[in-house]
């Protein structure tokens, strides 16, 4: 069980792939979200699977970590905090490209840009912990901020150009 939950952490061969691991974790977080949404329309299906993925993430890293996986190898929580980031943009995948042009498209990208930026900048020294819980709070706190920020963004382009979903 501990070698499924190491493989878990680290999402198979994508967390030791060098220098885009996590990137990667994150794209793939993303392109299973919006894939999630776009297949059910259901904000309760996606928290509940969020809510899964957390508690993986949960049960998951610790065991990586104790296994001596490098941290920067673990990515699962990477995969489930772009989840939470790209939340408030999901409902308008369908009016951000016909209605909304490419400042709607562009805003679909930013949550992915400004978590990974977080992570980069403020947040590197939590990720690069060996504590289970630093690992997961630090993206966790870039998904918050880059929901906050996702939610002021998409309510000033709705609110310049009209449209509602």
């Amino acid at each position: 069980m501990s070698a499924v939950l190491v493989q878990l952490a680290t999402l198979g061969p994508l967390g030791r792939l060098p220098m885009v691991g996590g990137l990667l974790a994150t794209v793939a977080g993303l392109a299973a979200a919006i894939g999630m949404h776009s297949l059910v329309e259901a904000p309760r299906a996606l928290i509940v699977v969020w809510a899964l993925l957390l508690t993986l993430a949960m049960l998951s890293i610790p065991r990586a970590l104790e296994a001596g996986t490098p941290p920067r190898q673990i990515v699962l929580d990477r995969f489930t905090g772009i989840w939470l980031a790209a939340a408030p943009v999901l409902p308008f995948i369908g009016i951000a490209t016909t209605e909304l042009g490419q400042p709607g498209v562009l805003a679909l990208g930013l949550p992915l840009v400004i978590y990974n930026l977080i992570l980069a900048g403020p947040l590197r020294r939590m990720g690069a912990s060996p504590r289970p819980l630093l690992q997961l709070a630090d993206d966790l706190i870039a998904a918050t901020l880059t929901l906050l920020l996702a939610i002021g963004m998409m309510a000033a382009l709705i609110a310049k150009s009209g449209a509602m979903p």
